[in-house]
């Protein structure tokens, strides 16, 4: 899948990717530039997001991220640059069983809070196993103004931030 710009099933548009267990990879540009997507799930089985996957995907308001083993991004992968910007934000959703959130995740091109992903808030889920989150994973993302973990203050002092400024 490259440029995928518009997702039917059944012959409608589709506002909400799930994207099956059991997949490992998402491509480069694979939903780049879809704008009728609002909700994207990655399940636990993914392992590697290629650049630009969900590059302007501006009406995105939920990402619900479960990978559980994914490599991080480098600073040039841009995988969720403009993201967000035409509605009131993204809510992400860090799946339990999420064990570290990958460094440059939501690093935007070009280098500002201008294309940053429009993210808002960012959810723990309940028993989350989150121990790391590595640098720049937020750089830019100007727009985010809530974080809730389930968990006790003992617990969250556990994870480990990684920043190199722009965290």
């Amino acid at each position: 899948l490259y440029y995928a710009e518009n997702l039917y099933g059944n012959n409608e548009l589709l506002t909400e990717l799930i994207i099956p267990g059991g997949v490992t990879s998402i491509g480069e540009y694979a939903f780049c530039g879809c704008d009728n997507l609002t909700s994207i799930t990655i399940p636990d089985s993914v392992t590697s997001i290629g650049h630009d996957a969900f590059y302007g995907c501006s009406n995105l308001t939920e990402i619900k991220y479960n990978a559980t083993e994914c490599a991080g991004f480098g600073y040039e992968n841009y995988v969720f640059s403009n993201a967000g910007k035409n509605g009131e934000g993204i809510t992400v959703a860090i799946g339990a069983n999420v064990k570290n959130i990958p460094s440059d995740m939501f690093y935007p091109y070009p280098y500002s809070s201008s294309s940053a992903p429009k993210i808002v808030s960012v959810i723990f889920e309940e028993g989350s196993n989150c121990k790391r989150i590595d640098s720049n994973a937020f750089s830019y993302c100007s727009s985010l103004s809530d974080v809730y973990y389930y968990g006790s203050s003992s617990e969250w002092s556990e994870i480990t931030v990684y920043s190199s400024g722009n965290a």
